[in-house]
């Protein structure tokens, strides 16, 4: 008794073969390109950023004699300055990371992990202040 399996056996190996490439190609990279900010630099500048936002929100937006978007926009820049970086670099990465969502997910994460820190941090701070006092 002879089984025929050649046609049928290339069609499974060849489908075979299409699977194991789309399972490794669609492993996401955890390499960042080397003209996109990596995760340590843009969780520190978002940070500070959402710092910007959290300010204008408190003290800019409720002053009548300033725009707070014109505000905002200078402060984001002052941001950027400190980091050493220009607006367009900035757009660049976050863009990449908003369509790498395997990436945007770490950078998040990260940032975070990093708000968490700094606001325990902040607040030992403030409440060793309150004790010299």
């Amino acid at each position: 008794m002879q089984i025929n399996i050649g046609r049928n056996s290339n069609k499974l190996i060849s489908i075979g073969i299409l699977i194991i490439y789309l399972i490794i190609s669609c492993k996401p990279s955890t390499r960042i390109p080397s003209n996109v900010l990596g995760i340590n630099k843009m969780k520190k500048i978002l940070w500070d950023m959402v710092q910007v936002d959290q300010f204008t929100i408190q003290y800019i937006s409720r002053d009548s004699s300033k725009n707070s978007k014109q505000e905002t926009a200078i402060l984001y820049q002052k941001v950027l300055s400190l980091h050493q970086i220009t607006s367009n670099e900035f757009k660049h990465s976050l863009y990449y990371y908003i369509k790498h969502p395997f990436q945007q997910k770490i950078l998040l994460d990260s940032l975070s992990q990093y708000a968490t820190r700094m606001k325990t941090k902040n607040y030992r701070f403030e409440n060793m202040e309150k004790l010299k006092n």
